[in-house]
């Protein structure tokens, strides 16, 4: 048994005896000893095993005297019995009706000589109605300077051996500062039975989190990875993830997750600062953090390591431009929905991107895998695949379907699939231009046959980041001279939206001309061009900083942006 689920099975069990007693449930604050002692008492009272049915609820936060706390009871009584059955109970409702009058009246009466002294003469008639009941006394440590420690217990103790009653102290004894030791001094005498409330992250989680939903599932794991305890931290979060939870719905599911995941990371961070790596810490990536030791020549703290395995753990390794506008939101509180939209549009393309090249790779598994008599199956395997990964699929890849079905004899499939990729692929003149250096050639005539047909549909003769390539094999003057013509803009843009083999190349490609003593003025100007386009890169970030020094471009420190 937890020490969670023993508080639980004490407070039941202190519910369901009917022997006067006192109780102290003490934990830090935010862990849930309110919200987890109410829960408790509607469960049982509504399962009617309650063994009182009288009971008020007094927090003493700002209260700075005994009367007050005395008043505060009264007020607060409640019946959990409903409705009413007998005249004792009616009477205590009648009362409770005149106490509401008289709490609405307090401030005024207070004011008034005649009236005042009135209700100081009525308030030991309210309180002694308090009895056989039970009572619960929240927030000891925040009550005001003119109540002392010694006299809650003095009245907690009358209540217990002279009125039956019942008592629950809920309090965070580590806050109680210079009242410590007058708390220690009374606690022997008053309190029967300690415990200490402190629920793993998970259990608070569960505590905080009502709902069986997929965020709320997320927002679970979240804080269990991350040690988040705290009930109110975690409601905050869950505030926040609700606020935004409509605007990303039309996107992937995992744009969402992602969301969940960053806000709870993020409102960690900006809500208790004291125990969660500060947002300059996990700004920058792993990689950048790793750099920045290596050039000052110094090893990770032990609290560094410990963040880095926490958020390796996490899994997060770096912030993109989704991360950074819910940093903003968490930190600012206020929302920019158009912008947040941007972003999570930018990623859910991403991400389907992602799956598509994942789908059409999967779909050659039933062909690599076995050696079974499994064509029927092989055949659907690749049409399904290139088809649902047609947004991010090459010509290779068309090429290479095209050629095994009709080496299979599929040549009506195979014909079906260029038809549904000239009808489907609505790219750009570089996708469908046959003498692209990144295609893998020479393609089946039925596909030479779409690429004429598309190219004379209206792709453009000049393509800059296929023809930066040619250019550079070839030296044709005239494409050097358009190249040379193309913004910095539109270089930034071509670099940015290419990875692996296929970036490296263009950057290459641009920058070959360094290596001709007696370059042109116009394969000058492609190389500055180029060289500008990836300074620009460079500033975004420390790592892409890192990145361009590989291309020989240097970015000043008071160049980059990020």
């Amino acid at each position: 048994m937890t020490s969670t689920e023993l508080v639980k099975a004490e407070i039941k069990r202190f519910l369901q005896s009917p022997d006067p007693e006192v109780i102290c449930v003490t934990g830090e604050w935010g862990v849930g000893k309110t919200y987890t002692w109410q829960r408790i008492l509607d469960e049982t009272k509504s399962a009617k095993t309650i063994a009182l049915n009288r009971y008020s609820y007094a927090s003493l936060f700002g209260l700075n005297s005994l009367d007050g706390l005395k008043l505060a009871l009264f007020e607060n009584l409640e019946i959990l019995d409903a409705p009413p059955e007998t005249k004792f109970q009616e009477s205590v409702q009648g009362a409770k009706s005149l106490a509401a009058q008289a709490k609405k009246l307090t401030s005024l009466a207070s004011a008034i000589p005649v009236i005042g002294p009135a209700f100081a003469k009525a308030g030991p008639l309210y309180f002694s109605l308090i009895r056989d009941q039970i009572i619960c006394i929240d927030d000891l440590e925040r009550r005001g300077r003119g109540l002392d420690v010694k006299d809650v217990f003095g009245l907690v103790s009358f209540l217990r051996e002279q009125r039956a009653c019942k008592i629950i102290l809920l309090l965070n004894a580590d806050a109680l500062e210079e009242a410590k030791g007058e708390f220690h001094t009374y606690f022997e005498k008053v309190i029967d039975t300690r415990l200490v409330f402190a629920p793993t992250a998970r259990e608070a989680a569960n505590i905080a989190l009502a709902k069986t939903d997929d965020v709320s599932e997320q927002l679970r794991d979240g804080c269990e990875v991350l040690g988040i305890s705290n009930i109110r931290v975690i409601k905050t979060i869950e505030r926040l993830a609700r606020q935004i939870e409509p605007l990303l719905k039309k996107f992937a599911p995992e744009v969402t997750a992602s969301a969940v995941r960053s806000l709870t990371l993020f409102g960690w961070s900006k809500f208790q600062p004291d125990l969660a790596p500060p947002f300059n810490f996990f700004r920058v990536s792993s990689i950048e953090r790793y750099m920045e030791r290596k050039k000052d020549k110094r090893e990770a703290s032990p609290k560094e390591q410990e963040w880095n395995d926490l958020l390796g753990k996490f899994q997060f390794t770096h912030m993109d431009d989704f991360d950074r506008e819910l940093w903003k939101f968490v930190d600012s509180g206020v929302l920019d929905p158009e912008m947040l939209e941007a972003r999570a549009k930018e990623l859910s393309e991403q991400i389907i991107a992602q799956k598509q090249a994942s789908s059409y790779e999967q779909s050659w598994r039933p062909f690599h895998d076995s050696f079974d008599d499994n064509i029927d199956e092989v055949v659907s395997s690749i049409m399904n695949g290139l088809q649902n990964s047609v947004r991010v699929a090459s010509l290779s890849n068309l090429n290479a379907s095209v050629k095994i079905l009709k080496e299979l004899d599929r040549e009506r499939e195979a014909i079906d699939l260029i038809n549904f990729f000239v009808a489907n692929k609505n790219a750009g003149p570089s996708y469908w231009n046959a003498s692209d250096p990144f295609q893998d050639g020479p393609f089946d005539e039925d596909v030479q046959g779409a690429i004429d047909i598309k190219r004379k549909q209206g792709a453009l003769d000049f393509v800059p980041e296929i023809d930066l390539v040619r250019a550079a094999q070839n030296l044709d003057s005239e494409i050097i001279k358009k190249l040379s013509e193309v913004s910095v803009d539109e270089y930034y843009k071509i670099v940015k939206s290419k990875k692996g083999d296929e970036m490296r190349k263009i950057i290459l490609s641009g920058l070959d001309y360094r290596k001709y003593g007696n370059a042109s003025p116009e394969m000058k100007e492609v190389v500055r061009r180029m060289e500008a386009a990836l300074r620009r890169i460079g500033a975004e970030s420390k790592l892409n900083a890192i990145r361009i020094a590989r291309y020989g471009i240097r970015v000043e420190e008071n160049e980059r942006t990020g």
